[in-house]
């Protein structure tokens, strides 16, 4: 399940239980133009990634993806609090996927809040 809420310095989205990369995309994708000037946390804390059969077609429509709201959200900060091992290497390998079309997303991946909302607040 994903909820969304306001806070003072940011728009959180907060991601509990299973959960699979379309299904992340998918809600970036219905929100994101009500988040383009805000800095956006994702936190993935109580969130396990559920398996998804990924043909070469599935992963050229998630890159396709990526890049499309990278674009939406050029030069606003992003960033995801990710305690799992496993779903913080998904992030940055993420990221940097972005990286590589140069859409100057401001992305950055965290193990635990404190930290994320700290570097949300960086000038």
């Amino acid at each position: 399940m994903i909820t969304t809420s306001r806070e003072t310095d940011y728009v959180l989205n907060k991601v509990d239980g299973p959960v699979t990369i379309q299904e992340l995309l998918g809600y970036a994708q219905c929100n994101v133009d009500t988040w383009l000037s805000d800095p956006v946390l994702w936190d993935l804390s109580n969130a396990t990634m559920a398996e998804e059969k990924s043909d070469h077609e599935g992963v050229r429509a998630i890159v396709s993806n990526i890049h499309h709201l990278a674009e939406k959200r050029k030069g606003r900060k992003t960033t995801f609090v990710a305690p799992d091992l496993f779903i913080y290497g998904m992030l940055r390998m993420a990221i940097t996927i972005v990286d590589c079309y140069e859409c100057r997303l401001v992305a950055s991946v965290f193990a635990d809040i404190r930290a994320a909302e700290a570097w949300l607040k960086e000038a």
